[in-house]
């Protein structure tokens, strides 16, 4: 009878008793009176299988039906019971039901007898009918409790004080918490520092105001680990309105978040060197130099280039060359300050943004550290490589107001370094983007005539590097 509620049979009970002297009940086949009506203390869960009881004798005369009448053993009233033995299909049980009605011998009438058998009767019919209900109730339910249970997404039920009544197979998968373990706690075991205190303010607010939340969490696993999760909560009414729980139902988007912050890495990162890119570094120039106005001082733009990387390349192979752009990373990296920057601009090509620089001389020396970082020897192949680097410098606000004016005169500065001979620095000057521009003019002018002149080409690209100090 461990399946049968006793509040869903009182209402049958009750329908069958058509007199105010009687009573109805159910016993399981062991003896054990499972329900009496109307309700009488100390009568549910009593055992009534003793010698001499109507109980007894209806059993041990192995009949399906039977009418007795004499003292009841279970309250002591002379009466007459009429009593059927029952073998429900569903739900199973080991042994039958007995169900019971009787009256007080005194209130009967000649008719009683008749009467009593056509409610047994119609008692057995509505209990056979409710019982089967019921089965199909406990399979809807086996088939919802299945499909929580199995659910591709952690599910956690809590009571409206959020204490964990619930947890199924995909929260332990998640959580790496048994349940056991879940159950009776709150759910702030997951909680991690890394979600603001905010985020958890909007969640309650909005349940307890009887709406659904849904939102990502950076949540924490029973061995420390910390994932992302997309989560909604929903509260569960009573009949009346009232919160009685709240259900949440968590996907894990731990590998999602990974990927985005892969993409997003890459967009902003150069992938060989782990350093800020081009797209990066034009970010930082602005903030440096918002941070220069703020505080009405200086800034400064390098860009360095690795004299004859491509001989590198071209000898050793990129491999090589992609060791030795990672060594001078590392390089810069440890030369410069906290909170100076490092970029790599591509190919041979880095940049460094300098700030607090209130005069030209203070680039100075961070400019011949990193050439001194650049010159000092690395071994290549098995082989002691030593390779020299040229800067160009611009300052702000002197050599310009806004980051691009401060990456093209960096530029043409790095320039004339390379042109002075290489394993220098040079800051810019006005003069040197006129120099610039008139050589560009000249070779414009005479790229034409050298044409002209049927010159072999490789002795044409052989002087127009060395025109750009290559």
């Amino acid at each position: 009878m461990a399946t049968l509620d006793p509040e869903y049979f009182k209402t049958i009970l009750n329908s069958v008793n058509y007199s105010s002297d009687m009573w109805s009940a159910i016993a399981h086949g062991d003896g054990v009176q499972f329900l009496i009506a109307p309700e009488r203390d100390g009568q549910s869960g009593k055992n009534i299988a003793k010698p001499g009881s109507f109980f007894t004798r209806h059993i041990t005369a192995g009949k399906s039906e039977s009418i007795m009448s004499g003292i009841v053993f279970a309250t002591g009233e002379h009466r007459m019971m009429a009593q059927h033995t029952i073998r429900p299909a569903s739900p199973r049980t080991d042994k039958p039901l007995v169900v019971a009605a009787s009256r007080d011998l005194s209130s009967i009438f000649t008719s009683w007898h008749s009467h009593a058998w056509r409610q047994a009767i119609t008692f057995t019919v509505i209990m056979l009918v409710a019982v089967t209900a019921l089965a199909g109730f406990q399979l809807y339910q086996r088939k919802l409790t299945h499909g929580i249970e199995n659910s591709a997404s952690a599910v956690l039920i809590t009571d409206n004080q959020g204490t964990i009544e619930y947890v199924n197979r995909k929260f332990c998968q998640l959580t790496g918490y048994a349940p056991e373990e879940a159950i009776g706690k709150n759910p702030r075991i997951l909680k991690s520092d890394a979600t603001p205190r905010e985020v958890f303010d909007n969640l309650w607010k909005t349940i307890l105001s009887g709406r659904e939340w849904r939102g990502e969490l950076l949540n924490r696993r029973k061995n420390g680990e910390v994932y992302w999760s997309i989560t909604s909560i929903s509260p569960l009414f009573n009949d009346d309105g009232e919160i009685t729980s709240f259900i949440a139902n968590v996907e894990d988007i731990n590998d999602r978040k990974n990927a985005e912050a892969t993409i997003e890495r890459l967009a902003y990162y150069d992938p060989l060197t782990d350093l800020p890119n081009r797209r990066m570094m034009r970010d930082r120039l602005e903030l440096a130099l918002k941070r220069s106005r703020r505080q009405d001082i200086g800034a400064a733009l390098l860009y360095i280039d690795l004299d004859r990387f491509k001989h590198i390349n071209d000898t050793l192979g990129h491999p090589t060359g992609d060791k030795l752009l990672r060594e001078m990373a590392n390089r810069f990296t440890n030369i410069l300050r906290d909170d100076d920057i490092v970029c790599r601009m591509g190919g041979d090509e880095f940049a460094v943004i300098l700030h607090d620089i209130h005069h030209a001389e203070d680039a100075v020396p961070v400019a011949q550290k990193l050439l001194e970082a650049v010159a000092e020897p690395l071994m290549l192949e098995e082989s002691e490589v030593v390779v020299t680097g040229s800067i160009g410098i611009a300052l702000f606000p002197k050599d310009g107001e806004d980051g691009n004016i401060l990456e093209k005169h960096a530029d043409i500065a790095l320039y004339h370094a390379k042109e002075e001979g290489k394993n220098t620095f040079r800051f810019f000057a006005v003069e040197l983007n006129s120099s610039l521009r008139d050589r560009i003019a000249m070779e414009q002018g005479l790229t034409p005539i050298i044409w002209n002149l049927n010159l072999p080409k490789a002795l044409w690209w052989r002087n127009r590097m060395r025109w750009y100090g290559c």
